[in-house]
């Protein structure tokens, strides 16, 4: 899973403390970490977490220091300098957060995190840090925080600008350019999925109704897994799958398709480089019990 956000001045504090993961050193030497009462976090475990931005002497990056070296412009091209808009709204700095797909063998986590800071270093230079968690609950993740430097080709500078640098563009092709690059790194394929937020930019979904609507399609295409799986053990798809298909407006793309409310359908659309797949069951939608 991958999703991007945007921070302005005022939200830095928060975000640069919550990845650097602050902490004081006891009576005895050791560093005692803070969760802020973030009880997703296992403090015990938060030596594992780890930096791979490195600075200009290829040591972990002071990520403060390295965001104010980025916005002084000593990051540019010589005779160049960082134009920077004064808005108090201005997105100063932006995070993809990558997490550790499920299917990326044992022993293969830290080169899959190479491999995604490898890739994104690419597409944005000007890294203020890259810390991989693994004291969370939740898998193994990255949060790679960069300034959104663009350089704008007709007027020769380079300026701050989120949206004209993470684009729409970007936003569609990033996992399918991420997904390609990292496998390449792996040897084998991984699977990278997207967060709501990113799915709404993609997908061209709007609201929560477009989300759940999203999220019935990949249920049913869970269950049409399942029935794949267990096929000629009995095994029935429930019609309440297809209920709840119907109830969240997919019925009348596959009505338009010719299928019957009696027939099992399979639809599959291509959609900004994403399959779907959907299966609605039913030879008699009221003969399984």
């Amino acid at each position: 899973m991958a999703h991007y956000e945007k921070f302005s001045k005022q939200g830095l504090g928060h975000i640069f403390a919550h990845v650097r993961r602050a902490y004081t050193i006891d009576e005895n030497g050791c560093k005692r970490y803070a969760n802020f009462g973030n009880k997703e976090i296992d403090t015990t475990r938060t030596h594992l977490n780890y930096n791979l931005c490195l600075n200009e002497n290829g040591v972990p990056a002071n990520q403060q220091k390295q965001y104010e070296r980025i916005m002084q412009g000593k990051t540019l091209p010589d005779g160049y300098s960082l134009t920077i808009n004064n808005r108090k709204d201005l997105r100063v700095v932006c995070s993809w957060v990558v997490t550790l797909p499920e299917n990326v063998q044992a022993g293969d986590d830290r080169k899959f995190f190479q491999a995604v800071y490898d890739h994104l270093k690419k597409q944005y230079p000007h890294c203020v840090s890259a810390y991989c968690h693994y004291d969370e609950k939740s898998r193994g993740h990255m949060h790679y925080l960069f300034v959104p430097v663009f350089h704008d080709p007709k007027k020769d500078i380079y300026k701050v600008s989120a949206n004209e640098l993470v684009d729409r563009r970007a936003l569609t092709t990033f996992h399918h350019d991420l997904s390609k690059a990292v496998e390449h790194n792996l040897g084998y394929e991984v699977s990278i999925m997207t967060g709501e937020a990113t799915l709404r930019r993609e997908q061209g979904l709007r609201g929560s109704i477009d989300i759940l609507k999203y999220k019935a399609l990949k249920l049913a295409e869970e269950y049409a897994t399942l029935k794949e799986k267990f096929q000629g053990s009995g095994l029935k798809l429930s019609a309440e799958m297809a209920q709840y298909i119907v109830r969240t407006g997919q019925k009348e793309q596959f009505a338009d398709r010719g299928q019957s409310n009696g027939a099992a359908v399979q639809a599959q659309t291509k959609r900004n480089g994403c399959f779907h797949c959907a299966f609605l069951y039913g030879k008699n939608r009221h003969s399984e019990k």
